[in-house]
C-alpha cells in the first residue's frame, strides 16, 4: 500500500522549515508542493528534494474541494510520495479531514509531519505570512451526524440532555436574539 506523507513546510520562507520535515521530504521519491512560495520550492530542490509538478489548485486543496482532493489521491496512488503544505497540516489546512477520508478510501496510507503553524509565527513576529485562500469548507450531513453521535457518546452533559432539559436555554437564547434585534446590534 503506498504512503503519502503530508508535510508542514512552515508559515513563511524556508527558514521556518523544520529539520524533520526537510529530512522526510529528502527521503521521499517524489514530492509535490501546495500553495507555497517559489523560493521554498527552489530551496527544497537545492537540498535534494525531488519536487515534481502536480496539476493542482493549491487553494482548492486547502479548502478541501473535490477536484483538488482527487488530484492528490491520484498522486498518492502512484506510489510513495510526499505533499508539502503551508504551516502545520493539522492546523493550517482546513480541508485536511476531507483529504484524509479520500486517501483512506483509496487505500493510501498517510503520514502527517508537523510544521511550524502560521499562528506561532504571527504571535512572535511581524513578518508577512503566506496568504491562505478564504476557507470554504464543504461539510456533509453525515459529518454533522458523526459529530453529534460522538458528542452524545463521549460527553456526560450531552448524554443527560432531553428536549425538555434544553428548553430554558432555548428561551434564553431567543430573548437575547430579540434584544439584539431591538438594539440593532447584529
Amino acid at each position: 500500500m503506498p504512503t503519502l506523507a503530508i508535510v508542514g513546510l512552515g508559515p513563511s520562507d524556508s527558514s521556518l522549515l523544520t529539520i524533520g520535515a526537510l529530512e522526510r521530504l529528502q527521503r521521499s521519491p517524489r514530492t509535490a508542493v501546495c500553495a507555497v512560495p517559489a523560493s521554498v520550492t527552489e530551496y527544497l530542490r537545492s537540498k535534494g528534494v525531488a519536487v515534481v509538478g502536480l496539476a493542482l489548485d493549491g487553494g482548492a486543496l486547502l479548502r478541501g474541494l473535490p477536484e483538488a482532493i482527487d488530484a492528490v489521491v491520484a498522486f498518492g496512488r502512484q506510489g510513495d510520495a510526499a505533499l508539502g503544505v503551508p504551516g502545520h497540516p493539522m492546523l493550517d489546512v482546513p480541508g485536511l479531514p476531507n483529504l484524509l477520508r479520500a486517501l483512506e478510501r483509496a487505500g493510501v496510507d498517510v503520514e502527517l509531519i508537523p510544521g511550524v503553524p502560521r499562528a506561532s509565527l504571527q504571535a512572535t513576529t511581524a513578518a508577512p505570512l503566506m496568504p491562505l485562500p478564504p476557507v470554504a469548507l464543504q461539510h456533509t450531513w453525515e459529518e454533522l451526524v458523526e459529530i453529534m453521535t460522538r458528542l452524545r457518546a463521549c460527553c456526560p452533559w450531552d448524554r443527560e440532555q432531553t428536549h425538555e432539559s434544553l428548553l430554558p436555554y432555548l428561551v434564553e437564547e431567543a430573548h437575547e436574539v430579540v434584544e439584539a434585534v431591538d438594539e440593532s446590534d447584529p
